[in-house]
């Protein structure tokens, strides 16, 4: 309260008690025997109205005010205080953490990172193909005995286009070399959030905005790969090769490139299950990837894991290091957003050069 408001209100209230007081004076006058009226007070009545009894007024109706300001002032403020541990006992407490393995809520995860294998020569690997498919390519000298029969039937014939296809073929040959060796890195990581509600009321439309590193990558998909389901050895059966050019071509192998539209795929890829939780997006806003969640509604007391996680690729990661990932929460039934901050500790095995470095 601004001292002219409470001026103003002192001042209020003083001009009633003024107004009051002439009128108590009049009843204790009358009906008060005068051997029971204070004799100071008992003088100002016989003296009639003089300055000193109007000041004596008016200053005790202005303390007398001033005193009844405070006492609604103080009400007021105690008011205000109940109101808001009303809304604070009602309105949710939020926590946020990462799952770890046993799926408890934890504010710091580690992970271990393992030693980077050694980067194949993915060119000379490359040439090593071309030389191979080069040595199948149709030629005057092999167009002799049974290569001469074949090639001459009406469904085999000399593939006219072989040394294209062929270069067109260790494209996709060498992406899928790469394709291969990033798996076997092992540095895919899959972070699973986990919510919980510690406070007396559901909280509805929550979001939750994490605020990645600088150093922070979204692994491709062919890097996140399922290794329960797969081990490192089958990955060249896990991920199809491209098919080789042949050097004679057929009308069969003609129907293998005609395109099958996946209709039904297509059908089922836009439908998509009803969840709690939406997420998780990705977004890029002042130089920095923000990944968040929405809730639609999170009950108090129950915890709230099922999130699909948001993957980290730490190919570049050489060294131990700590992540730290600010967070905010934002909900309709919180009064201002609620702000945290999780930690990585990224723990590698060994001192390994970066993938990108070889």
């Amino acid at each position: 309260m601004t001292l002219i408001r409470w001026s103003w209100k002192v001042l209020r209230k003083g001009v009633w008690i003024l107004g009051f007081v002439p009128q108590l004076l009049d009843y204790v006058s009358t009906y008060v025997p005068p051997e029971y009226v204070p004799r100071l007070i008992r003088g100002l009545l016989e003296r009639g109205g003089n300055w000193q009894l109007t000041l004596v007024l008016v200053g005790v109706g202005l303390v007398a005010s001033a005193y009844l300001v405070h006492l609604e002032t103080i009400q007021v403020v105690n008011e205000q205080d109940q109101k808001i541990r009303d809304l604070e006992s009602h309105q949710p407490d939020i926590v946020v953490g990462f799952q770890d393995r046993a799926r408890h809520l934890v504010e710091t995860l580690a992970l271990q990172l393992g030693s980077l294998p050694p980067t194949p020569d993915f060119d000379a690997l490359v040439e090593i193909k071309r030389q191979e498919l080069l040595a199948n390519r149709p030629s005057v000298h092999s167009m002799t005995g049974l290569a001469t029969i074949v090639a001459a039937t009406p469904f085999n014939r000399p593939n006219p286009h072989y040394e294209k296809e062929i270069e067109q073929y260790l494209v996709k040959y060498r992406e899928f070399l790469v394709r291969v060796h990033e798996c076997r890195i092992n540095r895919a990581y899959a972070i699973y959030p986990i919510v919980e509600n510690k406070g007396n009321h559901p909280a509805d439309n929550v979001t939750i905005e994490f605020a990645m590193p600088a150093d922070y990558k979204e692994p491709a998909e062919h890097q996140c790969f399922d290794r329960s389901a797969t081990s490192p050895e089958d990955l060249e059966l896990y991920f199809l090769q491209p098919r080789e050019p042949k050097p004679f071509i057929s009308h069969l192998d003609m129907l293998q490139d005609i395109a099958v539209p996946h209709t039904f795929n297509s059908i089922l890829s836009g439908i998509e299950p009803s969840s709690n939780i939406v997420g998780p997006n990705h977004e890029q806003r002042d130089g920095t990837h923000y990944i968040s969640y929405t809730i639609e509604r999170l009950v108090q007391h129950r915890p709230e894991a099922d999130f699909d996680p948001f993957w980290l690729w730490l190919v570049d990661v050489n060294r131990p290091t700590t992540w730290q990932i600010p967070f905010t929460v934002t909900s309709a039934h919180l009064r201002q957003p609620q702000e945290g901050r999780l930690l990585l500790d990224i723990q590698v095995a060994e001192a390994t050069e970066s993938y990108n470095d070889k």
